[in-house]
C-alpha cells in the first residue's frame, strides 16, 4: 500500500514538473549561456526584493540573511538593488501587487503519462 501511494505521488509530481518544463520551454526557447545568466540575475533580483519587503513588513528593518544575500551579489547588481531598496514605498507597492507564477490552464489538461512505457531520452530532448 505504501509503495502504491509513493508511486502515485511520484507520477503526480513528475506530471506537474513536465507541464511546468513544457510551459517554460515554450516561453524561454533555447537556453543559451547568455539567457541563463539573465534569468539567474532576474531570479535573484526578484528573490532579494521579496526578502527586503518581508523583512520591512515583519521586522521594520533588513534582516541578517537579507543583508548577507545582498552583500554577496556582484557589485553592479548590488547597486541596482540598493537603488530599488531606497524607494521603500515603491518597492512595497510592487510586493503588494506582484502576481505569483501560475501555470496557464492549457497546461493543466496535458494527458496523463504512461510511466511504464516512458521513453525518457526523447522526453528529455523535448524539454531541452
Amino acid at each position: 500500500e505504501e509503495s502504491e501511494r509513493s508511486y502515485k505521488d511520484t507520477k503526480r509530481e513528475f506530471s506537474r514538473f513536465f507541464k511546468q518544463a513544457s510551459f517554460l520551454k515554450e516561453q524561454i526557447g533555447d537556453l543559451t549561456d547568455e539567457k541563463r545568466a539573465v534569468l539567474d540575475k532576474d531570479m535573484w533580483m526578484y528573490k532579494i526584493k521579496e526578502m527586503v519587503c518581508i523583512d520591512w513588513i515583519t521586522q521594520g528593518r533588513l534582516g541578517n540573511n537579507t543583508f548577507e544575500f545582498l552583500n554577496a551579489c556582484p557589485t553592479k547588481m548590488k547597486y541596482e538593488l540598493l537603488t530599488i531598496i531606497k524607494d521603500k514605498d515603491n518597492l512595497l507597492d510592487w510586493y503588494e501587487t506582484k502576481e505569483d507564477y501560475l501555470l496557464p490552464d492549457k497546461y493543466l489538461d496535458v494527458p496523463e503519462i504512461d510511466f511504464l512505457e516512458l521513453d525518457l531520452p526523447s522526453l528529455i530532448n523535448k524539454i531541452e
